[in-house]
């Protein structure tokens, strides 16, 4: 029968449609890594975007990585930058660093 990574993936795609945003990144999470579900960056893109634009912080940290280094989704440094600066602003450690470095640039 199926793995229990693999019931947990159903499991978050029911809640994740449902639009809850923590099954969301979840969703996303499992897809970046093949946990439970083929490896598929693009749909990992689409839901990190998905639960950024929900008010996720990892998934915005992880939607402006998405776009800075073009893994599932079109390149676009300033939609990166825009969800690196929203993901500092909600506290992200790792964001608030990053965003710091590119007011260096």
């Amino acid at each position: 029968g199926p793995s229990n990574s693999q019931e947990a993936v159903k499991w978050f795609y029911r809640a994740a449609f449902a639009g809850h945003v923590r099954a969301q990144y979840s969703l996303a999470l499992c897809l970046h890594q093949g946990r439970g579900v083929e490896c598929n960056p693009v749909k990992a893109a689409k839901w990190y975007l998905r639960a950024a634009e929900g008010g996720s912080t990892r998934a915005m940290y992880n939607t402006a990585l998405c776009y800075l280094s073009g893994e599932g989704i079109t390149r676009n440094y300033q939609e990166a930058r825009k969800w690196m600066k929203r993901a500092a602003l909600a506290g992200h450690k790792k964001a608030q660093f990053e965003h710091g470095l590119t007011l260096f640039a």
